[in-house]
């Protein structure tokens, strides 16, 4: 059990913190439509999102919160890292084993639904709000 742990963990340390979303110098609609400070908001709150590893299915939350806190959670694990909003990019870090990994994300936010995908493999990945409310 302990390798499928670690194993899960990595990946969904590489889906979480690893750099996603289309050409670097393609910039997001939204993020040149929208004030940061309004994408921000609709950022904050709880997601949620399934994926696949080893054959088994996983649901991965992620939460948002003020101050550019971000928790993500699986598996009865929580790992605590940072965000913020760069011009049309997510940057985030979490730490892993006492290492900072820290990515570049392009990402499309509406109130329900957070969008992201993979640069290295494309792979994308649709999270949804866990509930209404915003988290401080």
């Amino acid at each position: 059990m302990t390798g499928i742990r670690l194993f899960v963990m990595g990946m969904v340390l590489m889906l979480v913190s690893g750099p996603v979303m289309g050409g670097e110098k393609q910039a997001s609609a939204q993020a040149k439509d929208t004030p940061k400070a309004s994408v921000e908001e609709q950022l904050l709150g709880k997601w949620t999102f399934k994926k696949t590893v080893d054959e088994r299915d996983l649901t991965v939350e992620v939460t948002f919160k003020k101050a550019g806190v971000m928790i993500v959670s699986f598996l009865d694990t929580d790992l605590e890292g940072t965000y913020k909003i760069v011009d049309d990019k997510l940057v985030t870090t979490l730490n892993y084993d006492g290492n900072d990994k820290t990515e570049e994300w392009k990402f499309k936010v509406n109130a329900n639904k957070l969008e992201i995908e993979n640069l290295r493999d494309g792979e994308k990945l649709i999270a949804t709000r866990v509930n209404d409310k915003k988290i401080d």
